[in-house]
């Protein structure tokens, strides 16, 4: 009951966001999250009190999703994570005896992971202003259809020593989730908006992303055993943590990102 409340008030949440995504509030709502997710992650490795690493890294995050408004934002994003990642590695001589390399290297990644996953959905969005939204619909969907097949039918487990709940049973229902999800989802945007989505491309499309949404899930679940916690965080009732509602998405968001990409360089 506790997860379901919790889902209703961040659907209460993310739906004035996702209607009012055309102004600055959805850069802003992705940078408040992006802030979240830097924190837990420090949080997770036990070096939030470490400022002068997760504030850095923070502010970086929290720039990604405002790219977009620069009209050479690919030029800006590689200055900025260029100047994020010389601070970084320059911390090392600033602050030694204070860090470790670990703690420069795990920030730096997830640093750079975390922007350039924002980033993704906002140019998603940009670019996609009809397709964005399966960012968040194709992960969410992937979750409860692998929880509950996982739950009526999962025996065999798929990785134990990462992950105890998941099961193979769950892996595949959450690959046909994915499908249902997109091809749904196309079939509105078909019907009601106009669209011209070939389904069987976005069939073959949806396939790899219900493989990336579930190796996104299972990495972030990798990086909370090698620490020994359950969750990035408790902010979130019966869900955890905002990087544990957003380690799917990420992914997710480059994946389509990578998509576009590739259709609009053989298009």
């Amino acid at each position: 009951m506790t997860r379901i409340l919790t889902a209703a008030a961040l659907f209460a949440i993310v739906i004035p966001v996702l209607i009012f995504s055309s102004t600055v509030v959805f850069p802003i709502f992705l940078a408040l999250a992006g802030v979240m997710c830097i924190w837990e992650i420090c949080r997770c490795k036990g070096i939030q009190k470490k400022v002068y690493l997760w504030l850095p890294a923070a502010l970086y995050v929290a720039f990604a999703p405002f790219l977009t408004y620069f009209s050479s934002y690919g030029s800006v994003f590689f200055a900025v994570t260029a100047l994020f990642l010389v601070y970084i590695y320059f911390s090392g001589v600033f602050y030694y005896g204070k860090v470790n390399t670990d703690d420069l290297f795990y920030v730096a990644f997830f640093g750079v992971y975390l922007a350039a996953g924002l980033f993704s959905v906002v140019e998603l969005h940009t670019e996609q202003p009809s397709l964005y939204l399966l960012v968040f619909i194709a992960p969410w969907v992937s979750d409860a259809a692998a929880m509950y097949t996982g739950k009526l039918l999962g025996k065999r487990k798929l990785c134990p020593n990462i992950s105890p709940k998941k099961t193979v049973a769950g892996a595949v229902g959450s690959t046909v989730g994915t499908l249902a999800a997109v091809l749904a989802y196309i079939f509105v945007v078909n019907t009601w908006f106009g669209g011209n989505y070939n389904y069987l491309i976005f069939a073959l499309i949806a396939l790899p992303a219900a493989a990336v949404i579930q190796l996104g899930d299972l990495s972030a679940s990798v990086v909370k055993r090698n620490f020994g916690v359950k969750d990035y965080g408790n902010i979130l009732p019966g869900h955890g943590g905002v990087m544990d509602r957003c380690d799917s998405i990420l992914p997710t968001a480059m994946y389509g990102f990578l998509v576009m990409y590739i259709f609009n360089l053989v298009a």
